[in-house]
């Protein structure tokens, strides 16, 4: 019956107002009332419009803001929102994320109903996806995304059945899916959560690296101060050097062997990260191979703690 979606907003180099992509969808498919808007509460065609049309049910996907009572209450059986975990763990703004900076091996997509408490309502539908070695933020998206949109059809499909309300779940009653049994928030990103700690182990680096590759991508800091980005880079228990050791005067940061056509090695607090594709400041993406023969590092350089 309507859709509610977020106004035009700058975007490019010359920052020019471009459509909103959902509302372009949903034009195209002849949704009938389209809102833009950026306070759902005090915008007064938005709360008549939608007592107009009076609607059955509120489906909420990654609208990013608090939605007041005085809206998630309006339709007839309340409103649902898809949330990309498997709720209780990993409430928050960002679910997909926080699971791979925590290592999580498994993760999902919940339907719930929609309260005035963060993603604290009760579960309609679960569906788990399973976090492969090889996932980052963009993978793990596109598999949620799948998930997402099947959890979403059951769940409507279960109040045409009439079985909506009965079958939902208290998140108390919900196991915990968490590499240590606990739940975890996933709060909003800052850029100072991009910064690597070298001293961690390097499963942990790996591990913000693919978590963060979207936003604000894991970074840290050349010799003379420059940020240089990284976007891949795989664990190793050892790095090349004699029988494939490193030397012994190694500490965390610092550059410790060569990968010939493949990038460059970190120590770690842990064992060892061989770096893949890099961005460095003022420059494109480009294989972390291509950096190193740029003479952009070397072994023996160690990356600084500048803020």
């Amino acid at each position: 019956s309507a859709v509610v979606t977020s106004p035009p907003k700058p975007a490019g180099r010359g920052l020019e107002l471009k459509e909103n992509p959902v509302k372009i969808i949903a034009s195209g498919v002849g949704i009938p009332s389209i809102f833009e808007t950026e306070n759902l509460s005090s915008d007064k065609t938005l709360l008549s419009g939608l007592s107009d049309i009076s609607p059955d049910i509120g489906v909420v996907v990654s609208y990013g803001k608090i939605i007041p009572r005085e809206i998630f209450s309006m339709p007839k059986s309340g409103s649902i929102n898809l949330h990309f975990s498997l709720l209780p763990h990993l409430r928050g703004a960002a679910p997909i994320q926080w699971a791979l900076i925590r290592g999580e091996r498994k993760t999902g997509s919940s339907v719930f109903f929609i309260n005035e408490k963060l993603d604290d309502g009760d579960v309609l539908v679960q569906k788990e996806v399973m976090i492969e070695e090889g996932d980052d933020f963009f993978t793990l998206r596109e598999k949620l995304i799948e998930t997402g949109k099947s959890a979403l059809v059951e769940s409507l499909s279960m109040f045409d059945k009439g079985i909506a309300f009965s079958s939902a779940r208290s998140q108390d009653t919900l196991p915990v899916f968490s590499v240590d049994g606990s739940v975890a928030y996933a709060p909003a990103l800052k850029k100072s959560d991009g910064k690597i700690d070298w001293n961690k182990p390097a499963s942990d680096v790996h591990n913000l690296i693919r978590g963060l590759m979207e936003w604000p991508v894991a970074h840290t800091f050349l010799p003379d101060g420059k940020m240089i980005k990284i976007f891949r880079a795989e664990v190793q228990k050892t790095c090349p050097g004699a029988e494939g050791l490193c030397p012994s005067c190694r500490q965390p940061a610092e550059i410790t062997g060569i990968a010939k056509g493949e990038g460059f090695m970190v120590c770690c607090g842990m064992d060892f990260l061989k770096i893949t594709e890099v961005q460095p400041a003022n420059s494109r993406r480009m294989s972390a191979w291509a950096f190193v023969a740029g003479g952009g590092i070397k072994v023996g350089d160690r990356f600084s703690h500048h803020l």
